[in-house]
């Protein structure tokens, strides 16, 4: 067998010399070896036949080439199946996880979910608490400022440049953010002392609306830094005001584009200020869709609407309605056209979920104009979706967006031509009566509870006549649009509405969304602020959890095979293993049902009632059949929006965990990933001996570009193993990271677990010892390393490095 691998492999590297090529690395060569047997045996048994049916009398010695390669084949896979016992040593690993001392720990379906509802409530909890401390002080703060402006006690300023950086920091001019310091926690620089504020740009920066909002808002600094004394993983918290103007803290530099100008930033239209200001309400939007808006104005139309789906939320439901029918043409032709509805249900109002209001801007997006203009169907259908069930019955509202106009165009007509001795006579032109739509919305809102209200948007023409009355008749306003540009401010009147419809709404949880400052999918508790002396919401206060940090913590509470997920009351999967992660997210994730994920075609129907006492918080437990076997579904609710849910198997009712020996005195040294580290100052000085013992090569001739040690094996932690996982990934202190690791995994300090304020998964270390360093061989005396001892294995056993850093 050794006469065969060696002329195998002399066989190959002069193959490989030949061809000019250089030399590689054992295990690569052995790669191209079996690719290359592989093809040659293959070309051998296809020159022969055996590839084209050949019959047997065609073929007198068919087996023996072929029987030749397949113990060639055996040769080499007996080979790379010793190579990587000796490897990985897996018999002997596997032998000493066999004889290691065990704990049965008995684990506990309810007590489980007990502890992680308390847990995951107080952490819920806390992030409430701050959102609504914020938007109490925002209130106390701009009803203070608005009398002592009254009373000219107010500092004077008539442009932002003239304020001192005590009142004005911006995201948007470097030298006021500074000093910055990288936070693992943000993930990016940012200054912790001072909030920044952000100004959308088609604000105006000096407006005296402003200039105050400025003023009076700098006094949220003390609540930011009250919050994050209280709670040390709190995330953003800001307070974005109706004006546009938006107070992060801690402070960051805003992100760029392309071209090196700052993004954009509208907190107006987010989806936690929109969930918090306006509160649920049911949206139809009826487009004139017929040919008087072919071109720039039905470009305006279909932004309105796109703009009106991205303001809606998950509490929100809504529906498009393109309104107009068939016609002919001046040479007779008939064109067919009819009024529809563009959501996916076309008798109801669908959720306002990033699904549906993503399927409806794809389906805004393809619409043509034409037809003729018949607005009294579409209209009949806006009152019976708004009268449709389920919906939110708390706020009734039709967007109309139109040119106006009762004329198309001199090619639509409501009538066939006909044809006279003179030739052929084209049908009447179609001119539309708008009584028969005012007449309309007056009977059926007259029925409908909560009345609704009618925001008109009139394209580029003077039509104003027929929209106007429209609005002014159901309580609603009508806007005159020129462009698309700007939407949120040309549309004012609408967003205001919903803004005074507050009501000091209590503050909710929003949907998760992905995070415009860098933090992945987040979710934000959002509150309110209504000013107590006007009436007016004038803002928005909210606070941010990531879905990363959610997941890290449920799944500190999993052993074995048990998983778990968490729904929202919608029944919509925020977080499952069969999900994709949340940080490889690019935009708005988009949800689907537990039943989905849960279910086959239905099956096992147990889970029904589970999913229903999920959606409504309801704790408790229950056993089903699936896949074969028991399994158990202990859920619970947290933080009043939330269901979670355990799913055990009977094997996850007893956990087997490995301890640690109580004598490691025999145990080999194991070593940290970053080999380079042990050179540096630190590790020297903590770790004297060490980095010498090991012998570290960089960019060795077998093994180019890389830092190596053929003295031993190397240890890493995958992130989940740590407590804090962005600490890990953006810790930049290597050499302090390699000095705690060595320590840990060679039992110098104690093993205190997550819970216990370690660093890492508690019982981890006992892993790496046994499964990285068991056939590791002890050095020979007289080298001697205190406080331990540093084995290796012999150089002559095979020609691998044991250690590799990456």
């Amino acid at each position: 067998m050794l006469t065969v691998r060696m002329m195998m492999r002399m066989m190959m590297m002069r193959r490989m010399r030949m061809a000019g090529m250089p030399a590689m690395p054992l295990p690569v060569m052995w790669k191209y070896v079996i690719l290359w047997m592989s093809l040659w045996s293959l070309a051998l048994l296809g020159t022969r036949g055996e590839l084209f049916g050949s019959t047997p009398e065609e073929q007198p010695n068919k087996g023996t080439l072929s029987g030749d390669v397949q113990n060639w084949a055996t040769l080499i896979q007996n080979y790379i199946l010793e190579l990587a016992n000796l490897g990985i040593g897996r018999d002997v690993t596997q032998r000493l996880f066999d004889s290691a001392n065990y704990t049965f720990e008995a684990k506990d379906g309810d007590t489980l979910l007990s502890n992680v509802q308390t847990s995951l409530g107080d952490f819920l909890m806390r992030k409430r608490v701050a959102a609504e401390r914020i938007a109490m002080m925002a209130v106390k703060l701009h009803d203070e400022y608005l009398i002592n402006k009254r009373m000219n006690r107010t500092a004077k300023f008539s442009r932002l440049r003239d304020m001192p950086m005590t009142y004005y920091r911006d995201s948007d001019i470097p030298h006021t953010v500074r000093p910055k310091m990288f936070s693992t926690h943000f993930k990016q620089d940012v200054n912790q002392d001072y909030s920044t504020v952000k100004i959308p740009d088609q604000v105006p920066r000096d407006d005296e609306s402003i200039l105050d909002a400025v003023q009076y808002t700098v006094e949220l600094d003390g609540v930011f830094r009250q919050n994050r004394k209280s709670d040390q993983m709190i995330r953003w918290q800001y307070f974005g005001t109706n004006i546009g103007l938006i107070r992060l803290y801690p402070g960051r530099e805003w992100d760029t584009n392309f071209a090196g100008f700052y993004n954009d930033y509208d907190p107006r239209i987010r989806p936690w200020h929109i969930a918090a200001s306006s509160g649920p309400k049911d949206v139809v939007i009826v487009l004139d869709c017929s040919a008087s808006m072919i071109g720039k104005k039905f470009d305006i139309a279909k932004s309105v609407a796109i703009t009106v789906i991205n303001t809606l939320t998950k509490q929100d439901w809504v529906n498009i309605v393109c309104a107009r029918e068939s016609h002919w043409d001046s040479v007779g032709q008939w064109h067919y056209y009819t009024s529809e509805v563009l959501g996916c249900l076309s008798g109801s109002l669908v959720p306002a979920t990033n699904a549906h209001r993503k399927d409806l801007i794809e389906k805004v997006s393809q619409l043509q104009a034409g037809g003729t203009s018949e607005l009294e169907i579409g209209f009949r259908i806006a009152f019976d979706l708004l009268q449709s069930k389920p919906r939110s019955h708390c706020q009734s509202i039709i967007v109309f967006v139109t040119d106006g106009k009762d004329i198309d165009n001199e090619e639509v007509r409501c009538a066939p031509g006909y044809y006279t001795r003179s030739g052929y006579v084209p049908g009447p032109v179609c001119r539309y009566n708008w009584t028969k739509v005012w007449t309309l919305s007056e009977q059926r809102n007259a029925k409908i509870f909560p009345k609704a209200r009618i925001f008109s948007f009139l394209t580029v023409d003077d039509g104003e006549i027929f929209p106007g009355k429209l609005s002014c008749m159901n309580d609603g306003v009508m806007v005159r649009l020129s462009d698309g540009e700007d939407l949120i401010n040309k549309m004012r009147p609408y967003f205001d509405y919903l803004s005074q419809r507050t009501m000091e709404w209590d503050g909710l949880w929003t949907a998760p969304y992905l995070d415009a400052w860098g933090l992945g999918v987040a979710i934000t508790y959002a509150v309110p602020a209504v000013s107590k002396i006007t009436g007016r919401t004038i803002g928005v206060a909210g606070v941010d959890a990531t879905l990363e940090e959610i997941e890290h913590f449920l799944i500190r509470y999993q052993w074995g095979a048990v998983y778990t997920f968490i729904i929202n009351k919608q029944g919509e999967t925020i977080l499952h293993p069969k999900l994709k992660n949340s940080l490889s997210l690019l935009e708005d994730p988009i949800f689907i049902t537990i039943s989905q994920l849960e279910q086959d075609k239905g099956h096992p129907r147990g889970f029904s009632e589970i999913e229903k006492d999920l959606r409504n918080l309801k704790k408790g437990h229950k056993t089903i059949f699936k896949n074969g076997e028991n399994i158990t579904y202990y859920y619970g609710g947290a933080g009043g929006e939330y269901g979670f849910a355990f799913v055990l198997t009977k094997s996850d009712q007893i956990y087997r965990r490995a301890q640690e020996p109580q004598d490691y005195r025999h145990n080999t040294t194991s070593f940290w990933n970053l080999l380079i580290e042990y050179n540096s100052t630190l590790a020297r000085d903590k770790l004297p001996g060490v980095y010498e013992h090991l012998e570290v090569r960089y960019n060795d001739s077998k093994y180019p570009l890389l830092t190596v040690s053929e003295k031993h094996s190397s240890i890493f932690f995958a992130p989940k193993c740590h407590c804090d996982p962005n600490k890990y990934f953006f810790d930049e202190e290597l050499d302090d990271k390699t000095v705690h690791a060595h320590k840990y995994i060679n039992l110098d300090e104690p093993d205190a677990g997550c819970d216990g304020g370690g660093q890492y998964e508690k019982g981890l270390r006992f892993v790496t010892n046994t499964c990285f360093n068991s056939y590791v061989s002890k050095l020979k005396p007289p080298f001697k390393l205190s406080p331990t001892k540093i084995g290796g294995p012999s150089s002559s056993q095979f020609h691998l490095p044991r250690a590799a850093a990456f």
